[in-house]
């Protein structure tokens, strides 16, 4: 695939790549060098982009409260068991 550089040193990175990759305006990329080469990679997010800083009191609004005891081990085996047998008779219909 050839690209050209323009004179602000832009490159535009074809459709198809940029739909493969999900890349959409305003993506940050990392650019590195490798054997000669650039490698264009998405920039990870900052884990303080994805979960804001919030009080004691905020978090404590939004734990999930559970109001029953939760499964044991053989009772999650048991209901994964019978899903797999339900699943496994529908695809012989």
């Amino acid at each position: 695939m050839k690209v050209t550089i323009s004179d602000k040193g832009q490159v535009v990175v074809p459709k198809r790549l940029r739909d493969k990759y999900g890349w959409t305006p305003g993506t940050e990329l990392n650019v590195s060098e490798a054997d000669g080469g650039v490698i264009l990679q998405a920039a990870a997010a900052d884990i303080e982009d994805q979960f804001p800083p919030i009080t004691v009191e905020e978090f404590l609004k939004r734990v999930i409260k559970v109001d029953k005891p939760l499964p044991n081990d053989e009772q999650i085996q048991q209901l994964l068991d019978t899903e797999a047998v339900k699943r496994f008779n529908a695809t012989r219909r």
